[in-house]
């Protein structure tokens, strides 16, 4: 998961707000 949006950042500074909101979504949901 955090590779995966790690590498998609790296390609796309304009998705960092969504995968941070997925980052933190995944730690609320799967602690």
């Amino acid at each position: 998961m955090l590779l995966v949006s790690l590498d998609a950042l790296s390609e796309s500074r304009e998705t960092n707000a969504q995968l941070t909101f997925i980052a933190v979504a995944d730690k609320i949901l799967y602690g």
